[in-house]
């Protein structure tokens, strides 16, 4: 049988591990969201720019 050094409800330690340049989960979604919205931005100009219907 082993024994728990850690706290009660405390995290695994695989969850620890480090998320590389974000540095934490708010960091990781926020570059989520706008890395998103850059690309639909960037689609809807694209779209805009090279539609060549008659209008």
């Amino acid at each position: 049988m082993t024994t728990d050094d850690r706290a009660p409800g405390a995290r695994p330690e695989e969850d620890d591990e480090s998320l590389g340049v974000f540095g934490s989960w708010r960091a990781l979604y926020a570059a989520v969201l706008i890395y998103t919205f850059a690309l639909v931005a960037l689609l809807y100009l694209l779209t805009r720019a090279l539609d060549h219907s008659i209008t």
